[in-house]
């Protein structure tokens, strides 16, 4: 409402950014924000990585039991690099936090990659008769994690109680 009846002030800062001012003190920014800032930040790059995947599983290459399990870990980096751990903490632990959140993201990747370079033995495998390797049920294990915490952060606290509950129900 100030900027219909007050003296304006037009200016560019020094990083070319146009605002308008009213006797310095309210800033409103005219410019959108830069291009990076917009679309080349990590979130973009794994949606898009995501749907370049979904288009590559189109032609059939990747195997259904090897596509499902990536498909989940781009889900879990994509709501991790969206929904950190604490967006508003402060200087010492907002980088501590970040960090965890890139950690589980690269963890998800490594999931990842685990199921596509084992894709002949999982595709092949019989369940029941063939025995599991160490490998699987630590990757196992962690999917299970990262899945937990990616609902606990997207969907909150209710439906994370539900799906441990009905995990200890299980075991």
């Amino acid at each position: 409402q100030w900027l219909a009846d007050a003296a304006l002030e037009r200016e560019v800062d020094s990083t070319g950014v146009q605002t308008l001012e009213r006797h310095g003190a309210y800033r409103v920014d005219l410019a959108k924000p830069p291009l990076m800032k917009r679309f080349l930040n990590p979130a973009s790059f794994v949606a898009l990585s995501w749907a370049a995947f979904q288009i590559y599983v189109v032609y059939g290459i990747v195997e259904f039991a090897v596509a499902v399990p990536i498909h989940v870990m781009f889900a879990v980096m994509l709501s991790v690099i969206v929904s950190p751990l604490g967006p508003n903490a402060r200087w010492p632990w907002r980088v501590v936090l970040r960090t965890i959140d890139y950690l589980l993201a690269f963890c998800a990747v490594g999931i990842a990659l685990y199921f596509i370079a084992n894709q002949a033995r999982i595709t092949t495998r019989i369940p029941g008769v063939d025995e599991l390797t160490t490998g699987d049920y630590i990757v196992g294990f962690l999917t299970i994690a990262l899945v937990i915490e990616a609902t606990r952060r997207i969907l909150g606290n209710g439906l994370t109680v539900v799906i441990v509950l009905f995990l200890v129900y299980q075991f």
